[in-house]
């Protein structure tokens, strides 16, 4: 197995709960498991692997070259995949460039009961092991499609974007006249959103001065907890 490389038709998801979290939801796109001698759940990773006849090998070696962090013991090898969003609410996520968050973004979603996500522009590759790890294998879950640009997603959908924004004439998120169905609009870590979403319902999250802005995900799990429908 082969370091990862976004061009290729594989990735891989490192570490037991993630793992197990694919092998439960998606086994019919595993290709391959590998795990550490030490793994201490080893019977239990056997028995879901035999249940789907998929091929599982022991190897420390393999394990310890693709780790992301040093108690992984499990590598899933996995075939990429592609989905389509649902008539739904839907998180919008613009030109995001840390895979950690794009990650954690995916778990808060899960949490909150989201399952369709809308990347827009140049965003980083999803399928990439360092986001499948951050979303503790919430990826699985969800349905991701992206587009080129906000318009191209407005052809398609037209849900109520709530773009959240730091705008003095932004609403306040608690002041908000919520509508179905919506879309939680968030831009990149360092520039926000572009001023394409200028055109829809802008928002911020109140705060105090103390900072000048939350962080993406922080802002991404508050406002999906205020819109949030389970």
């Amino acid at each position: 197995m082969k370091k990862y490389k976004k061009n290729e038709n594989l990735s891989y998801c490192a570490g037991a709960y993630p793992s197990f979290e694919l092998l439960n939801k998606k086994a019919n796109i595993v290709k391959e498991v590998f795990y550490d001698p030490d793994f201490n759940e080893i019977e239990k990773l056997k028995k879901i692997c035999n249940e789907n006849f998929i091929r599982i090998t022991e190897s420390k070696k393999t394990v310890k070259r693709l780790s992301l962090r040093k108690n992984d013991y499990v590598i899933v090898v996995f075939e990429k995949y592609e989905t389509k969003l649902e008539n739904a609410n839907h998180i919008i996520l613009e030109n995001i460039e840390n895979m950690g968050n794009l990650g954690t973004i995916m778990r808060s979603m899960a949490a909150f009961g989201y399952r369709n996500l809308a990347l827009i522009g140049n965003t980083c590759d999803y399928f990439n092991p360092k986001v499948v790890r951050a979303s503790m294998g919430s990826i699985f879950d969800i349905n991701i499609e992206k587009f080129e640009d906000i318009s191209k997603y407005t052809k398609v959908f037209s849900n109520e974007i709530y773009a959240f924004m730091l705008d003095n004439e932004a609403c306040g998120l608690k002041k908000v006249d919520k509508k179905k169905n919506f879309s939680l609009a968030f831009g990149n870590e360092g520039y926000g959103l572009t001023d394409d979403f200028k055109k829809f319902n802008t928002v911020m999250i109140e705060q105090t001065d103390l900072v000048d802005s939350l962080s993406i995900q922080i802002a991404a799990a508050v406002s999906m907890y205020e819109f949030k429908e389970f």
